[in-house]
């Protein structure tokens, strides 16, 4: 593929400034979770500038241990920030966010990673995807980093190649259509219906990390949820962390065995698996594949980690039944009953608790 060839957005449309403010009016709220995010949340929120108004943007704070809380403090006074006592993981902290906007009347909800940022004209598109296509329930921008320039290489190989070939064949050969229909992208830059939300639910929290967007995406995909890709339209992801690392052996194998975990998850969670099917899946993917790779990676580690995930999930597996079959039918899951649109929530619960 040529250099940029797959990152092409053409210049913002005539008078996408005018047509943003239209569709966005007072109802496209933006939920952001933080933990540790003081190198990027100035660039993240201020992307959004001119198009979410910081009335309407919500921060759900994962126990921040550096300067998140007094940035958003000083520098985003009205920004509405959740302050967690602990760290709720990603999935969970932002169906927190997600119900707060929807109580207070939003019509669409931009999930936006923390080290991510849209570039001028991303929301004017997204919004008026949404508003050409209301058959779809959730868009999203080009992926690109660690600039505008360049297609992020991990939504490359994990999404565009899988599930988006078609604007792939098309960006090599000079031609991008307006929107592509495929199975999704990650999380990091997500603009999704109040309905989606309302009929199919929220993050399952038994994801922790890694993993949780594509549950969703495969549960909503078997709800009939469509998803398109909007070329003309990027956001940077930056996929950084400014968590303090740790490289201890047992920190190394916590951290494995998460992500293990996360991956098993999904694999016995698929809509429709009967309980036979669940358990193969939990032998094949926990068990046996981590003795097979054994030889050819020899990490003892890993092994160690993908068999303690295997444990963990063997441990949970009647919770993992119950929220299949939960997710198989019309609610708002995992989100808990939001109040009607326009009624006042409990202020002592939802009110932003600001650093000092």
């Amino acid at each position: 593929m040529p250099a940029g060839a797959a990152c092409y957005a053409p210049s913002p449309p005539e008078g996408a400034s005018a047509r943003e403010s239209t569709l966005n009016s007072d109802s496209t709220f933006a939920v952001i979770v933080t933990h540790w995010a003081a190198p990027f949340i100035r660039a993240c929120i201020g992307s959004l500038a001119g198009t979410v108004d910081g009335s309407r943007i919500i921060v759900v704070d994962n126990a921040s241990g550096d300067d998140t809380r007094g940035i958003l403090c000083r520098e985003f006074p009205q920004v509405t920030v959740l302050a967690q006592p602990e760290n709720l993981g990603f999935g969970r902290a932002n169906n927190v966010g997600i119900r707060l906007a929807i109580a207070r009347g939003a019509t669409q909800v931009l999930l936006l990673n923390q080290d991510a940022w849209v570039t001028e004209g991303c929301m004017a598109r997204l919004l008026a995807c949404l508003a050409q296509h209301p058959e779809a329930g959730v868009v999203s921008p080009l992926h690109c980093g660690p600039g505008p320039d360049q297609l992020d290489l991990k939504t490359l190989h994990n999404y565009l190649e899988p599930h988006f070939p078609e604007f792939l064949a098309d960006a090599c050969m000079g031609r991008v259509n307006d929107v592509y229909r495929g199975l999704g992208v990650n999380a990091a830059v997500w603009l999704v219906r109040r309905e989606v939300w309302l009929q199919h639910g929220g993050f399952d929290p038994i994801f922790f990390m890694y993993a949780e967007d594509d549950d969703l995406l495969t549960r909503w995909r078997a709800r009939g949820v469509i998803f398109l890709l909007v070329p003309g339209a990027r956001a940077v992801h930056l996929r950084q962390s400014a968590l303090p690392r740790r490289s201890s052996w047992r920190d190394r194998l916590r951290m494995q065995a998460q992500r293990s975990r996360s991956t098993l998850l999904k694999s016995v969670k698929q809509p429709g698996f009967s309980l036979a099917h669940a358990l193969a899946a939990w032998v094949s993917v926990g068990v046996l594949r981590p003795l097979q790779e054994l030889p050819l990676n020899r990490n003892l580690l890993a092994l160690l980690a993908d068999w303690a995930a295997a444990a963990a999930v063997l441990w949970q597996f009647a919770t993992v039944r119950r929220h299949q079959a939960q997710c198989g039918s019309t609610g708002a899951h995992f989100l808990g009953e939001p109040p009607p649109a326009g009624t006042a929530e409990s202020h002592d619960s939802f009110t932003a608790r600001r650093a000092p």
